[in-house]
């Protein structure tokens, strides 16, 4: 476990580890304060039951002439404000604790989803959604886990504390009572570490699990509800769903049982030590104050014990999580921050030569590419369904690189800087577009700010691209709700906001990916002819599509199947 704190501990920054040591020392005052706390039991304790105890009170000038009643009094009233101060720090410490954890999942949620956003495209086309949304969620069961060391912490040095004063009390009592502790401690971890462990992976993947039936059914939901295949999809959701429901039970069960352990182990705890102490002694009082004050530490010892075995608990059930964190986090930790750079590129012209792409080194997708793309020029690219059109305007766009052969813009290497650059000048309207649940204005100035987007701008945008009747016919105009991926919006209106945003944007270079597939001929027309009609000749624009009439306009047109 040592190893395992020390594992999250080298991952968070200097100044979490500054507010991690305050943390610490405000937990060594707290235990002074606890401690305290409990030794002021005692005197409570031996006044009440011993008749001559206050007299050695009024020895203190303090309790001169005060009665045994007065003196209990005050005692009492010392052990509440005492109580009270010590709650009072408790709660400030538990709010610092919580803003600190919170700080935390903030930093390294933010530095995961950072440098999963800082991915390269194919990095995508190798990872499932479910896996990267499972482990963005893992961030939040990771800061439990540091919350669990700090409590598993101070309920050790408690129990320490507890046992400590027990053993100075009575030392035969104090190192019964240890053994019995330390024993029924290693006794159940030991027992409780592999099946929790267990436990705990098989509860991560069936969360993945779970995550990639919610993507499957909702992705899939029309064919789902046309082909009458919602017995299937519920049957594979029900059944991850049950295994992670048992699995949680059994985790839940092993959690609780050595609460019932403790309980049988207290009884016999006491009555061992009530034999012992009155077979040794004949001084009942005595021996009864003893007993009282070592009975009332058991008891507070019992939370102590309990919260021990079940944050190591907790802790065990979520070493995978920890490990997968500080995978990510490792693996992540050379990110750089995303930068946003001015962009200086005079685009005149981007040649592919003798490019060769697979996705994988067993076949080719392209064997020999050859093609040119001069500024203003409206290519076409052809070819059937299926036959690599996305895929080459992937690597035209920099999305992908080729396994072998040369690209070149502006006769300069496409290295990862120009790409960048050339990325800048680049909008790609095709199905896959997606728009957010969101204002019309916000999809057409995507990823802006709220105040700074340039209204006028986005209105001329709307015009150009013939949707400028959303925001005037409806009466929220560009605050327009535009609910889930466009699901109040046609297709070609959908369409048309996108072709909204690529005009917001200033991109140099139109690529139209079958972007206009899935649209009746007639809206396809139209948008096409729009695009002739206001960008041809005037922005470099690639059309890709399966259709040949579509091409009508192109300067150059390339046949994916000959490459």
């Amino acid at each position: 476990m040592i190893k395992l704190f020390l594992s999250i501990y080298s991952k968070i920054n200097k100044n979490e580890k500054r507010k991690f040591n305050i943390i610490f020392l405000f937990t060594l005052l707290l235990l002074i304060l606890e401690l305290f706390s409990l030794v002021l039991i005692l005197p409570i304790i031996t006044l009440i039951i011993n008749d001559n105890f206050y007299l050695q009170f009024a020895q203190f000038s303090i309790f001169d002439d005060w009665t045994k009643n007065q003196q209990i009094l005050f005692c009492l009233v010392f052990l509440i404000i005492t109580f009270f101060i010590k709650n009072l720090f408790y709660a400030f410490m538990v709010f610092f604790k919580k803003k600190f954890l919170a700080d935390i999942q903030i930093d390294f949620t933010s530095r995961i989803y950072k440098s999963y956003v800082s991915q390269s495209y194919s990095f995508y086309l190798k990872r499932d959604k479910s896996n990267i949304i499972r482990n963005l969620s893992f961030v939040g069961e990771y800061i439990n886990v540091i919350e669990n060391f700090f409590n598993a912490f101070l309920e050790l040095l408690i129990l320490v504390g507890i046992l400590s004063i027990i053993f100075f009390r009575d030392a035969v009592a104090g190192i019964f009572i240890s053994l019995l502790s330390i024993l029924f401690i290693i006794v159940t971890f030991s027992f409780l570490k592999t099946k929790l462990k267990k436990y705990g992976e098989l509860t991560n993947l069936l969360t993945e699990k779970l995550i990639n039936n919610y993507i499957n059914t909702f992705s899939s939901i029309r064919d789902i509800i046309l082909q009458k295949k919602q017995n299937f999809f519920l049957n594979e959701f029900r059944k991850n769903l049950s295994k992670q429901a048992i699995t949680n039970v059994k985790n839940s069960f092993f959690t609780e049982l050595p609460r019932l352990v403790i309980e049988v182990l207290v009884i016999l705890c006491i009555s061992t030590i009530v034999y012992f102490l009155f077979s040794k002694s004949n001084n009942t009082t005595d021996t009864l104050v003893t007993l009282t004050f070592i009975t009332a530490l058991i008891f507070r010892a019992i939370p102590s014990v309990s919260r021990i075995t079940n944050q190591l608990s907790g802790l065990t059930f979520k070493i995978d999580i920890i490990n997968k964190v500080n995978e990510l986090i490792s693996n992540f930790s050379d990110e750089k921050n995303i930068e946003i750079k001015k962009n200086n590129l005079n685009f005149e012209e981007l040649e592919l030569t003798a490019v060769k792409f697979g996705y994988d080194d067993s076949s080719f997708v392209f064997k020999n590419i050859n093609l040119n793309i001069k500024k203003n020029e409206t290519i076409g690219i052809i070819g059937s369904s299926g036959s690599g059109k996305s895929t080459l305007i992937d690597i035209v766009t920099g999305m992908l690189q080729p396994n072998f052969g040369k690209i070149a813009l502006n006769h300069k290497n496409f290295d990862k800087n120009l790409i960048h650059e050339w990325q800048s000048k680049i909008s790609c309207i095709s199905q896959k577009n997606y728009l957010l649940n969101s204002s019309l204005k916000n999809n057409v100035a995507f990823g802006e700010i709220e105040d700074e987007i340039n209204y006028s701008k986005v209105e001329e945008c709307l015009k150009l691209s013939q949707i400028y009747y959303l925001a005037s016919e409806n009466k929220e105009g560009l605050n327009f709700l535009i609910e889930e991926d466009g699901k109040n919006l046609s297709g070609g209106q959908r369409q048309r906001i996108i072709l909204a945003r690529a005009l917001y944007r200033e991109s140099e270079v139109l690529i139209f990916d079958e972007a206009t597939s899935a649209l009746d001929e007639k809206t396809e027309k139209e948008i096409m002819n729009d695009v002739k009609k206001n960008f041809h000749g005037k922005k470099t624009i690639i059309i890709s599509t399966h259709k040949h009439n579509l091409l009508n306009f192109c300067d150059k047109i390339y046949n994916v199947e000959k490459f």
